[in-house]
């Protein structure tokens, strides 16, 4: 069953409060309004609604994960860009 608008609210609310304003995937900070609610075992393979279920992703994050149990694709290329640089300065 889908959560209601009010719900919705409610486990972002408690998401920022307890976690701050970042994605999980690429802890990037952005304003609350860019997060989305992202479930940790994907809604079509059985997850939940409920908070311990839940965390804040960015749009890009949270779309290029899709159903899939492993973390979004992007994530993959950000951290090889970030393993790259550090390589070159180090």
């Amino acid at each position: 069953m889908p959560m209601s608008q009010r719900q919705k609210k409610a486990r972002k609310t408690s998401l920022l409060r307890d976690y701050g304003a970042q994605c999980w995937w690429c802890q990037r900070a952005l304003p609350a309004k860019k997060l989305t609610l992202d479930h940790l075992l994907p809604q079509s393979k059985g997850g939940s609604h409920s908070l311990e279920h839940l965390w804040l992703a960015c749009v890009p994050c949270n779309s290029g994960r899709g159903n899939s149990l492993n973390p979004p694709k992007r994530i993959f290329s950000l951290n090889s860009i970030s393993t790259s640089l550090v390589r070159k300065h180090a």
